[in-house]
């Protein structure tokens, strides 16, 4: 039993220096992880944005594509959040919008028209066809309503 005592205590001293290795371990693996969050969330922002630019080439060729460039998105990589998407600002408080859901649930390629709403909010129009777009672009010249709330605006704030 006294044995047991001596060499337990003998191996005392390995435990700080087990302690200080582990921890530094810990370190090294934790930030090679970040490192690789970080360059899956920069991969992830430029297929997104990609794919957004290969769509409205694609889908809209006389209108978006002829004012939009690759450089006009901005990605967003996945998370709690939501899903990644892609966002291109047009003028005048609109922005079109490209979200990437995963699985195959949804349509690959939905495109939204994000519109300032008088109220404050923005409302979220999906945009299928060019035709589609001129439609809710040349609505949004005319109209005077709140979507959100159904209100027309005053003078005041028209």
């Amino acid at each position: 039993m006294t044995d047991r005592l001596i060499t337990a205590s003998k191996a005392d001293h390995h435990l700080p220096a087990l302690l200080a290795l582990a921890a530094e371990y810990q370190q090294q693996v934790e930030a090679a992880w970040a490192y690789e969050r970080k360059q899956r969330e920069v991969q992830e922002r430029r297929d997104v944005v990609a794919r957004a630019a290969a769509c409205v080439a694609r889908d809209f060729p006389n209108t978006l594509a002829r004012v939009l460039t690759a450089g006009s998105w901005t990605g967003y990589p996945s998370g709690s959040e939501g899903p990644a998407m892609a966002v291109a600002p047009l003028g005048a408080g609109l922005f079109l919008l490209r979200v990437t859901e995963r699985g195959l649930d949804g349509p690959p390629d939905e495109l939204f028209l994000l519109c300032p709403c008088p109220c404050g909010k923005y409302v979220e129009v999906l945009v299928d066809s060019e035709y589609d777009l001129a439609f809710v672009l040349d609505d949004l010249q005319r109209t005077s309503n709140c979507e959100e709330l159904g209100v027309p605006l005053s003078q005041d704030e028209g």
